[in-house]
This record gives C-alpha cells, sequence and structure tokens, in this order.
C-alpha cells in the first residue's frame, strides 16, 4: 500500500467572504476554478492557517467574534499512526485539523 496523506474536506465558517462553506475533496484529481475575487487564494489561506501560519484578524468576518477554518485528510501512513499511539491518542485513519481565529487577533488549534 502506497502511504499518503489525502486532503477530504475543508470547512469555513466565518472566514473572509465564506459564511459556512465545506469543500469537499475527491481521492481523484481536484481543481479549484472561479472568477477573479471569488475566494480561492482564500481557500489556500485557511489551508496556511491550519498548518500554522500566522493567524489574520482581518480574515474573520467583520459581523462574526471569529473564524473556524476544519481541515480533515485521510492518513494510511504507518509512521503517523505509531506518533498518535506513542502520544497516547486513538487514531482511525483520519486526521482533522482545527483552527480558530478570534477578531481581536488571538487563535486556538486543535489536532
Amino acid at each position: 500500500m502506497n502511504s499518503k496523506l489525502v486532503l477530504k474536506t475543508v470547512k469555513l465558517q466565518n472566514f473572509a467572504t465564506f459564511t459556512n462553506q465545506t469543500i469537499d475533496f475527491t481521492n481523484n484529481f481536484n481543481t479549484i476554478v472561479g472568477e477573479t475575487g471569488s475566494g480561492k487564494s482564500l481557500i489556500l489561506d485557511a489551508l496556511q492557517m491550519c498548518f500554522g501560519a500566522r493567524a489574520d484578524k482581518k480574515l474573520v468576518r467583520k459581523d462574526a467574534e471569529f473564524s473556524t477554518i476544519e481541515v480533515s485528510f485521510s492518513c494510511q501512513r504507518e509512521k503517523a499512526k505509531d506518533f498518535f499511539d506513542e502520544i497516547g491518542f486513538p487514531f482511525e485513519d483520519d486526521i482533522v485539523i482545527k483552527r480558530v481565529i478570534y477578531n481581536n487577533g488571538k487563535s486556538k488549534s486543535f489536532l
């Protein structure tokens, strides 16, 4: 079996122009297309935020207290399973990373 990490979903709440959006990815080839200003780069910004990029309070919708980004991956890597076993977390082939960014610039991350 080929070990891989596959992006499954990106969920955005109150993130920039997205009020509540879930983007599902398939196991095949995926593309992100759209007109100028439709949010393609914002999806990539959201992925960067989940992986630790500096939180920008400007990306929280103006009418919201916080923004939530949740990204899920399918993982069949034995090293990842071993890591989670080693630190005492159960592992079921999916990894979910969540980042909450508050309108004061603070943020929290969850795994």
